[in-house]
């Protein structure tokens, strides 16, 4: 979550006032645009902005955040284009040396041709406060920004048809600002082919091979990465969906003294809408820090760089109150196996094998009293324990309560 101050307020302010201008006096017009431009004010309180281990010194503050949103969402003849840019500035009331500025640029173009062929083509660029540890058990405690960059295209052949055959690719690119963390940038690169099978209605069926690399900073170990997966989405009924994954993972190494290793991987998703306003979408996941990609569009979904694999668990709950009123609330429970090797040399330096368990909460109203007008409060608790030793540990534990509301204006 990112969460801020003040920045160009005479900007803001003009910006503020033209979008509620076009929110009261031109909402016929504003239906018909697929253009918007926003304007967006928050404050939230953290009570553990380093994420320190519990038992030590833990900071609290209170932050602000001014940010502006602008976006496109276009089609054209059988395509359709989306763009979308944000910016905030973040100010800490006390932890001054946590303030930043970030922001993220994503494009999607879903494109389709006459031939059956159609596909997505996505990226993206973003620049975070980077919140987690990965120092062992020592608290960081000065500002460190994530920039990551990503590109991924995914094509399909017979869209319409009982067979279809489907490929892609993708690349991506993480750094970090702060020189203690420059042996966790991370460059990736992944090819996926597969078919897919519609045997019936509602049943979807697809065989895949996909290949991929990563590549630390820190070393010049290159690890490759291979994949055959199975999946299937299975529409139950009007209100119920089932997507599910399983893959056979091999990881190599190209340094000797790195270890392959071979394991099982995959998903489970089920989508519930009993009724128009309720919905529940339930996640089951396990995964690596490499490799592993969204399968719409193959952006990769990075993970801290020095788990090996994760598993997840999330239920999501949204229901629509009234007209104006939203509330959602999810849990998540995850575990990481953590083995430090992908950051050494070799396993002589010391790699150790230890893991940890998270469980989230967060529950958030919103209330949208016009079409361009939104407000939000979200509160949240993380606790994360772990069963390793104080010395030489890799991961540690820590807890965090947040609490945030904003508001948010626009010109559509």
């Amino acid at each position: 979550m990112t969460t801020t101050r003040r920045l160009c307020l005479q900007p803001l302010r003009h910006a503020c006032a033209v979008a509620a201008a076009c929110a009261l006096g031109t909402p016929a017009l504003a239906q018909q645009s697929p253009y918007y431009l926003g304007a967006v004010q928050g404050v939230a309180s953290d009570s553990n902005v380093y994420r320190a281990a519990t038992g030590s010194d833990i900071k609290s503050d209170v932050i602000s955040s001014t940010g502006l949103r602008a976006g496109v969402d276009q089609p054209f003849g059988r395509q359709r284009w989306a763009l979308g840019a944000e910016a905030n500035v973040n100010r800490y009331s006390s932890q001054k040396v946590l303030n930043n500025n970030d922001y993220q640029l994503t494009s999607r173009l879903e494109w389709a041709t006459l031939a059956r062929l159609s596909g997505v083509l996505s990226g993206g660029v973003k620049q975070s406060l980077y919140r987690l540890d990965t120092t062992g058990n020592r608290q960081f405690t000065q500002r460190n920004m994530l920039r990551s960059s990503n590109l991924g295209l995914q094509a399909q052949l017979g869209t319409v048809t009982d067979l279809s055959f489907d490929a892609g690719a993708s690349m991506s690119r993480d750094s970090y600002s702060s020189v203690l963390f420059a042996a966790n940038n991370l460059s990736q690169q992944s090819v996926n082919a597969g078919l897919r099978l519609r045997p019936g209605s509602g049943l979807m069926v697809r065989v895949g091979l996909r290949h991929g690399t990563g590549h630390y900073a820190s070393n010049t170990d290159r690890l490759q990465r291979d994949d055959v997966d199975l999946a299937t989405a299975v529409e139950l009924s009007g209100a119920s969906t089932v997507n599910a994954r399983l893959s056979r993972t091999l990881q190599r190494h190209d340094a000797p003294l790195q270890p392959d290793s071979r394991s099982w991987t995959g998903a489970l998703g089920w989508n519930w809408r009993p009724l128009g306003k309720l919905a529940f979408d339930l996640n089951l996941s396990r995964d690596g820090s490499v490799g592993a990609v969204n399968f719409d569009n193959q952006i990769f979904n990075l993970a801290s760089s020095d788990t090996r694999t994760q598993t997840r668990l999330a239920l999501r709950a949204d229901w629509d109150l009234a007209a104006a009123w939203k509330i959602g609330s999810e849990m998540t429970l995850l575990r990481r196996d953590i083995n430090t090797q992908l950051l050494l040399n070799n396993v002589a330096q010391g790699a150790q094998d230890q893991n940890d368990r998270t469980v989230a909460l967060n529950f958030g109203v919103r209330y949208l009293p016009t079409r361009n007008v939104e407000l939000g409060c979200n509160v949240g608790r993380e606790d994360r324990s772990t069963d390793a030793a104080t010395v030489n540990a890799v991961t540690y534990a820590y807890a965090v309560t947040t609490a945030s509301c904003t508001a948010q204006i626009y010109l559509r």
